[in-house]
């Protein structure tokens, strides 16, 4: 509920349901008031040196032609839309932020295993490089691994930042956990 998306899918289903009441109001006789002032100027030379306006207006609908039974069936189409639009964004939504959950929790796993490779890796190079046994060729494919485990620990630790950010933002709460809990309410 706290999506930015999904606020707006809901301001517009309200607003649309609100539409719906006010074209349900077009049976109903409306009174309108309406009042004005106006002043020509001291240098004026007519009858009129100031003048007040008041106008009343009484519409009582008697028969409009079906237009206030379309108007309602149009306002009642509109609104489901926006009904069935919030409701699918929001199962998208939560699919989404269940399919990061287990990324994330897949991420802490594939995280630890990097880290043991690499570690592993430089472990080999380092026992590599110490012995007097090994050839060129299989230090320089140790290092190769050792860089490329590495690499891979690094990267494997910027996708679960990466991970968690992007469930933060689904969830909308990245600029609360960011800035702070005041964030949110600006």
């Amino acid at each position: 509920a706290r999506s930015p998306e999904l606020r707006v899918l809901d301001l517009r289903r309200r607003v649309e349901e609100k539409n719906v009441d006010i074209a349900r109001a077009g049976y109903l006789p409306t009174v309108g008031v309406r009042g004005g002032y106006s002043h020509y100027g001291v240098k004026r030379f007519d009858n009129y040196p100031d003048a007040l306006q008041v106008g009343v207006n009484v519409d009582v609908p008697i028969f409009e032609g079906l237009r206030n039974l379309y108007a309602v069936g149009g306002a009642g189409k509109a609104a489901e839309i926006a009904r069935i639009r919030h409701r699918s964004r929001t199962e998208a939504k939560r699919a989404r932020v269940r399919e990061l959950t287990a990324r994330i929790a897949a991420s802490d796993e594939t995280a630890g295993l990097a880290q043991r490779r690499d570690a592993v890796s430089q472990e080999r190079l380092r026992l590599n490089l110490r012995s007097d046994r090994g050839t060129l060729e299989e230090a320089l494919s140790a290092l190769a691994e050792r860089i490329r485990d590495g690499r891979a620990a690094v990267d494997s630790g910027l996708d679960r930042v990466l991970l968690w950010g992007e469930l933060r933002r689904e969830t909308g709460t990245l600029a609360e956990a960011i800035v702070g809990p005041g964030a949110s309410r600006n």
